[in-house]
């Protein structure tokens, strides 16, 4: 199984893990297809990441990064070059740290509303 973030998601995917929101409710079942329609379900309740049988998908981050406006990209490595300012990024798991560090920032940003 797999980790990945709705923004992601493509249909065909199958749920790895039973879908559960934070009242109890199963939203999707395990093995289920997922489609346009249960996006926009997970969406429509929050989700924020989903357990997919198989592997991540290499691309799933490249994908959402490659959506990502340059002006959201610069801010994003801004803020996380300040984070980790005191760390050196040519270390393997520093870069790793950073690169997860930049999706996530860039997440961050393309969920708050435009001024």
């Amino acid at each position: 199984m797999a980790l990945v973030e709705i923004d992601s998601l493509v249909p065909g995917m199958k749920v790895g893990k039973d879908v559960v929101e934070s009242s109890g409710q199963t939203l999707l079942r395990s093995g289920t297809e997922i489609n346009e329609k249960h996006l926009r379900i997970l969406r429509s309740w929050g989700v924020q990441q989903v357990d997919i049988e198989g592997d991540k998908p290499p691309d799933a981050d490249d994908n959402f990064l490659a959506r990502a406006t340059p002006a959201m990209l610069d801010r994003a490595h801004a803020t996380v070059g300040d984070r980790f300012r005191r760390a050196d990024p040519s270390h393997p798991a520093i870069a790793e740290l950073m690169r997860l560090a930049v999706i996530d920032e860039v997440r961050s940003l393309s969920s708050q509303p435009s001024p």
